[in-house]
């Protein structure tokens, strides 16, 4: 029973972690500080990590725990995609340099001075070194910057 708690109690912290810090980025969302926002995700993201590799590494000995604190971190992956498209809506200035991974439809192409290329799918774009098709999905990894006055994908 020991073992048991030695597992589960760390998790249970980690869980009051993730929530206390969810709770104020609620506080921060209506105030419009999208950069305690981002702050707080950012944070839940790092303390999600750990629960989900302390339950994966030790969890299995208490399987109902397992599947809890599993699920905890599946909607917790969940809120954190959620506040980061929130933080995207409101003040996507704050996403420079940050990392993403995506697919984007291109509904517009055009070729840069640089020899690069920039689609757009009306709400989102990204720069590539590749020229991309029209209507055709492209799975982009890269970092935000802002380009023109707006926000797109800087491929790596």
């Amino acid at each position: 029973m020991s073992l048991v708690g030695l597992i589960t109690f760390p998790l249970f912290i980690h869980e009051e972690a993730i929530q206390t810090t969810m709770f104020g980025t609620w506080q921060a969302g209506p105030a419009d500080r999208w950069d305690i926002v981002l702050d707080g995700t950012n944070i839940m993201e790092n303390i999600n990590t750990s629960m989900k590799t302390i339950n994966w590494v030790g969890g299995w000995i208490n399987p109902l725990s397992f599947l809890s604190y599993r699920a905890y971190g599946q909607a917790t992956d969940s809120y954190i995609e959620a506040s980061r498209a929130k933080i995207m809506a409101k003040a996507p200035h704050l996403m420079v340099g940050s990392k993403v991974s995506t697919e984007i439809i291109p509904k517009k192409i055009e070729r840069l001075e640089d020899g690069r290329w920039f689609a757009s799918n009306g709400t989102s774009g990204f720069i590539t070194n590749t020229q991309p098709q029209l209507g055709q999905p492209v799975s982009i990894e890269g970092t935000y910057e802002l380009f023109d006055g707006r926000l797109v994908i800087k491929e790596n």
